[in-house]
């Protein structure tokens, strides 16, 4: 397996010097073998090719796969996982992850263990474009619990010799701790997350910790956030777009000048009124995952928006850039005594009696959590909500939940806001 992998990242990479022209050779190519196999093996696309009388032998050229109807999340949610499983997989055998319900409404999405592998690869791919060494030592920050050491998997080890992760949830100053005593040349997370440390580095006298890589996703990298990161860690930050049900879909490279997007293995449209959208014109962002077959995801929604440039980036690679990227935000809170957090959507993932949902923060011990209820629902869920919440964002901090219409949530331009806090958090005050 490990050399299979070693094989494979070596192809991945080959996808970075391919030109235009056999770049879309190539998803042309990709796009028909996934288009049969979809339409053979998974319910959910039969029906949905079949409603628009759409055979995937009617794929001539990548402009034809406009004729299938866009998946949202929120279609994917009310259908069940046996139309969305390919015939011939069992999801005993799969990996089953939950979406960071950045939206505020988790998704429930199935992979194989080669596409996961996928997954890591094509992030790996960005990191070493980004001067990255299979040697470094990486450290990432997530909803995952801390891991005591290294990862022991002998696949991991031949691609990220030492990797470490450190749990947002735990206390600033004990992530901050772990950070200094594992001194990585690589560190990775939400935007929010990274910033925080860098934040907290500056504000306790402490001397800069120089990194190789300060990479970010899940959310925009706002300016006060990047200002701070290249204070604390002495490096421009990373910016990578992904979704958790889809993984990285565009990453910057050193020029900084957009997002390259992973085109060998991801199709990305920008739609606007279910038009293409012109370069430099916003629109919604559709993905058709090439690599995905036990769980496909053919013209489906992220729910971001984003706009295209019209021309390739100066550092000379042949990916397509996207410009700029909107509603994307996992929402950083301040709570009392200077804290902050973020996390709400992976504690609210976690709840799937709970269709959507959305947190207000009224003060900085005060928060009231707007659910709009699903299957298996009762008002035991709202006590667990309030539990689990409490517990989380720590004594003293009161979190109200209570179940509400749909018409009752606050809704507003862009993308839905699930988290909502008294007051931004402003890095640029010390930096």
């Amino acid at each position: 397996m490990a050399l299979n992998l070693i094989s494979l990242a070596w192809g991945v990479r080959d996808g970075l010097r391919l030109n235009a022209t056999e770049l879309e050779a190539l998803q042309l190519q990709r796009l028909r073998r996934l288009l049969d196999h979809s339409y053979e093996n998974v319910p959910y696309y039969r029906k949905l090719l079949d409603s628009v009388g759409f055979r995937p032998g009617h794929l001539k050229q990548i402009s034809d796969l406009s004729a299938i109807p866009i998946t949202t999340r929120q279609k994917l949610q009310t259908t069940p996982s046996a139309e969305l499983i390919a015939r011939g997989e069992h999801l005993a055998r799969l990996e089953r992850s939950q979406t960071s319900g950045s939206t505020g409404a988790p998704l429930h999405i199935y992979r194989a263990r080669r596409e996961k592998w996928f997954r890591l690869l094509l992030t790996l791919r960005a990191f070493l474009h980004n001067g990255m060494r299979l040697t470094d030592r990486v450290v990432t920050i997530s909803s995952r619990p801390p891991s005591g050491g290294a990862e022991r998997d002998i696949s991991v080890r031949r691609l990220l010799r030492r990797r470490w992760n450190i749990s947002f949830f735990e206390e600033a100053d004990v992530q901050l701790r772990k950070l200094l005593s594992l001194r990585p040349a690589v560190v990775y997370g939400y935007a929010a997350n990274v910033a925080v440390l860098a934040d907290l580095l500056l504000k306790k006298g402490l001397a800069p910790m120089p990194l190789r890589i300060a990479a970010s996703s899940g959310e925009i990298l706002m300016p006060g956030y990047r200002r701070v990161i290249q204070k604390g860690f002495r490096v421009d930050p990373v910016d990578m777009y992904s979704a958790s049900d889809l993984g990285h879909i565009a990453w910057q490279c050193n020029r900084r000048k957009g997002f390259h997007i992973n085109a060998d293995w991801l199709h990305v449209e920008i739609v606007r009124q279910e038009q293409p959208a012109i370069p430099g014109e916003f629109g919604e962002v559709v993905v058709t995952s090439l690599y995905r077959y036990a769980m496909p995801l053919i013209r489906y929604s992220p729910g971001d928006f984003a706009s295209r440039a019209e021309a390739l980036c100066p550092c000379g690679l042949g990916l397509p850039l996207l410009n700029s990227l909107e509603g994307r935000a996992q929402a950083l809170v301040p709570l009392p005594n200077g804290r902050y957090f973020i996390g709400f959507s992976t504690l609210m993932s976690q709840f799937s009696e709970i269709s959507r949902y959305q947190v207000m923060q009224k003060a900085l011990d005060h928060f009231l959590v707007n659910v709009i209820p699903g299957a298996g629902f009762s008002s035991e869920v709202l006590s667990r909500v309030s539990a689990d919440l409490s517990a989380k964002l720590g004594a003293g901090i009161r979190v109200e939940a209570r179940a509400v219409t749909a018409s009752e949530l606050i809704e507003g331009p862009g993308k839905f806001r699930p988290v909502i806090p008294i007051a931004p958090i402003d890095f640029n005050r010390r930096v």
